[in-house]
């Protein structure tokens, strides 16, 4: 695939993500705005996953880790990554088609911008049977999407601020569009719905409850301790 101008390289880490690894591939070949590659990065998975992503032969740009974290799945992609810019999508998410061009738009009348979120909206996955779908709470109304598989972002900001935290199991993505934020970078929020967020009983933080809790232990005190940092 050919590189294109603004280039955008989209990253999709997975982990035994066969069952919807497709459709969020398929969400973004179906952007307005067409990506220069789309990366996966298989974190080790056991399941089928990596057939699923070679079915998409050349449209996708396969490669496979032993088995870490999404963090590091991430940060191998963003090595890889030829693009100026930088998106990711978790592989049980969505995009909606217009998600890359409406941000791209943003980034023409401010050129300025470092990174554009836009606002996520969560669905219960049609797969699920009614019973295992009455366990989750399903927010009616969009969310501000500041995380990372609403970005769009220049890729010189990794250089300046540093890759996804390894350590943080779960909370890296988050952790890291903190980050950026407390960095008072330059961002937009657009008022956009670029995002569907699926809920699924295989939803990473369903998966790692624990582990989840002690990320965003250590998410608070990093926080707090580069805001008194930043005060001395």
């Amino acid at each position: 695939m050919s590189i294109i101008s603004p280039s955008i390289s989209v990253i999709i880490p997975v982990y035994n993500g066969e069952r919807y690894l497709a459709e969020a591939v398929e969400s973004v070949l179906a952007q307005t705005y067409a990506p220069g590659e789309i990366i996966v990065v298989d974190d080790g998975s056991t399941d089928g996953t990596r057939g699923v992503a070679k079915r998409f032969g050349t449209k996708i740009r396969y490669v496979a880790q032993p088995h870490q974290n999404a963090s590091v799945a991430r940060n191998y992609g963003l090595q890889l990554a030829l693009g100026t810019m930088i998106a990711f999508l978790d592989a049980d998410d969505l995009w909606i088609e217009e998600k890359l061009e409406r941000q791209i738009q943003a980034f023409g009348k401010q050129p300025s911008l470092d990174a554009v979120f836009c606002h996520v909206q969560n669905f219960i996955s049609p797969d699920l049977a009614p019973e295992e779908a009455a366990q989750y709470y399903c927010p009616p109304d969009p969310m501000p999407g500041y995380s990372l598989q609403s970005i769009l972002v220049k890729k010189e900001l990794f250089s300046s601020l540093g890759l996804l935290d390894v350590s943080l199991e779960v909370a890296g993505a988050i952790e890291w569009c903190q980050r950026v934020l407390d960095s008072k970078r330059n961002v937009k929020l657009l008022d956009y719905i670029g995002v569907r967020r699926r809920i699924h009983t295989s939803n990473q933080t369903q998966r790692q409850r624990q582990e989840t809790h002690k990320d965003y232990l250590r998410l608070l005190k990093r926080t707090i301790d580069r805001k008194r940092a930043g005060n001395t």
